[in-house]
């Protein structure tokens, strides 16, 4: 690491020492990386001896602070007025323009997270047309293996567990398993219709190569597709945490959705849905131990929702997302379904996420 930066740091831990809460970054505002902030980023050296207004300004828009590759990574809120038009904030910890990672062209920022509707154990049945980025994993034998998310036309994001047995057919814009074509009827209405869902095969199962079952970490796989997704209104991807799509902090509520086992010990034949709240992870970590005192939690590639009214993610819902929907109406994943406890809907308990966040280097990478 360069001097300077060695200083800079140096400057950031003196700030990081007297701040209380992270701030909360205004809607004309962006949490990026400091060096990426016109309005601040001319100041190096210890943060002390920098004029009084402006360590006041940066200690009141500390936003974020991460590893990343070994390296700490200091984020404040800046206006998006003065930041250049080219110029997004990537959770990995450098601007997109300077150093566009491989496989972000990939992703569509623009369409990505909308469903054509309107607007899980004890969850609720959805609407054909709603959620439409979500898939169905078959494995070798032909059974219903785990979820996932369609990111981009030849990659569906999911859990490195969801391999056993292995993956062999993806299916794309399915709302009920048990008929040919879903629909949405409506008294005295002509019913509304999606297209067949899409059966693909699998072209690479690409499992993180640091996941440990054991461990229960790096939970998170890629699957590339032997053939391009045909997008429509009921095949659609979902947005990953990248730039504006970052939420700091994380909603106190986000959404799960799939077809797993139900409060009722049965796979639900319609896609469900169910809204959970977010968990600190060291809540999480003390109620997982009085059920299982065998889990341990990591606080950058984990986080943990559910746990209220027994509303929690059960097996067969792994692979399968925890997303919000931004205010801009476009639904972002944050997690992916991992792990829990066996409660599904007996016993109040949470559910284990891989945080996609975290991952986001490793997701881009790996698409070509």
């Amino acid at each position: 690491m360069k001097h300077s930066q060695v200083i800079l740091l140096i400057g950031f831990l003196y700030i990081n020492s007297v701040l209380g809460q992270l701030a909360t970054c205004s809607s004309s505002q962006q949490c990026v990386r400091f060096s990426d902030c016109p309005d601040v980023r001319k100041y190096t050296g210890p943060s002390q001896n920098w004029p009084p207004s402006v360590q006041k300004y940066v200690k009141s828009r500390f936003c974020k602070f991460e590893k990343h590759a070994g390296q700490n990574i200091y984020s404040v809120c800046c206006d998006s007025r003065n930041m250049p038009t080219n110029t997004l904030s990537a959770p990995w910890g450098y601007p997109i323009s300077s150093h566009q990672p491989k496989g972000l062209d990939l992703l569509d920022m623009k369409a990505c997270g909308k469903d054509s509707s309107e607007r899980i154990a004890f969850g609720k049945n959805a609407k054909v047309f709603s959620y439409p980025w979500m898939a169905l994993l078959i494995d070798i034998n032909e059974q219903i293996r785990c979820g996932g998310t369609l990111i981009t036309e030849s990659y569906v994001l999911t859990a490195a567990h969801c391999n056993r047995p292995p993956i062999a057919t993806v299916r794309l814009g399915e709302n009920d398993i048990t008929k040919k074509i879903d629909c949405n009827d409506f008294d005295g209405e002509e019913s509304d219709c999606a297209d067949p869902p899409q059966n693909i095969g699998v072209s690479r199962f690409i499992r993180h190569p640091m996941y440990s079952s054991s461990k229960r970490r790096n939970d998170i796989a890629l699957i590339k597709l032997a053939e391009p997704a045909k997008l429509s209104y009921s095949v659609k991807t979902i947005c990953l945490p990248i730039g504006p799509m970052v939420r700091n902090p994380l909603p106190k509520e986000m959404i799960i959705t799939g077809w797993g086992f139900t409060e009722k010990r049965r796979t639900s034949n319609v896609l469900q849905y169910a809204t959970v709240p977010i968990l600190e992870n060291n809540r999480c970590a003390s109620t997982l131990a009085k059920l299982n005192d065998a889990i341990t939690l990591d606080d950058s590639s984990q986080l943990c929702a559910g746990g209220v009214n027994k509303v929690d993610n059960c097996a067969g819902d792994s692979g399968g997302p925890l997303q919000y929907f931004s205010r801009t109406s476009a639904a972002v994943q944050y997690g992916i379904v991992a792990f829990g406890v066996d409660s599904c809907g007996d016993k109040t308990a949470p559910g284990v996420y891989t945080r996609v966040s975290y991952y986001i280097d490793w997701i881009l990478q790996n698409l070509e």
